[in-house]
């Protein structure tokens, strides 16, 4: 609010308004509703208002934005005509699905989606908390994902990568695009 700015959540209060109306939409598609905070749900509320279909993608199994106000339960809750729900999952190797539906059990409150893996690769899931542990395990060709909670947790195998001269890709901040950016400029390539 200093120097005329305003922040996301501003933009969501200022839609509220009662000054504010929207356009009406034919369709209004709403993604990773898991993820979405009662100040994005009334949003949500207001903008439905003038659809004509409001189409809710989520996976309440994949929440994990409680810590910045998203609300799993009004998603779940949300009265709906039917439910869809995708039979078939193509990103996931088997490996990393198996762990996924053995933690899923612990989550309270779940809608219970299943699906089937359509990925034919087995792939290979390891836990490594220690930057010694990928030397054995990089090679030529090597396709290599590593996830984790904060970019604290990465950056120790960042470095290491970079001291190495290897070659990655990290996916960027919301605010450049939610791209990937790789470790060598595409002038170098």
């Amino acid at each position: 609010k200093q120097n005329s700015l305003i922040d996301f959540e501003d933009m969501l209060h200022k839609a509220l308004h009662p000054d504010i109306n929207f356009d009406y939409y034919k369709l209004l598609i709403v993604d990773e509703c898991q993820d979405l905070s009662r100040l994005e749900w009334k949003v949500v509320a207001k903008l439905s208002k003038n659809s004509e279909d409001l189409y809710l993608a989520g996976d309440d199994d994949q929440a994990i934005f409680g810590w910045k106000g998203s609300d799993v339960r009004i998603f779940q809750k949300w009265p709906i005509r039917r439910r869809v729900i995708l039979p078939h999952t193509y990103r996931l190797p088997r490996k990393i699905y198996n762990l996924a539906q053995s933690l899923a059990g612990q989550i309270e409150n779940r809608m219970g989606n299943t699906y089937k893996v359509k990925k034919d690769e087995e792939g290979i899931l390891e836990r490594i908390a220690q930057v010694e542990e990928i030397e054995n395990k990089i090679r030529v060709g090597a396709n290599m994902i590593m996830c984790a909670r904060s970019w604290n947790k990465c950056e120790y195998f960042v470095r290491y990568l970079k001291d190495r001269g290897l070659v990655w890709q990290e996916k960027t901040t919301e605010q450049e695009g939610r791209k990937f950016t790789s470790s060598v400029s595409d002038s170098v390539k």
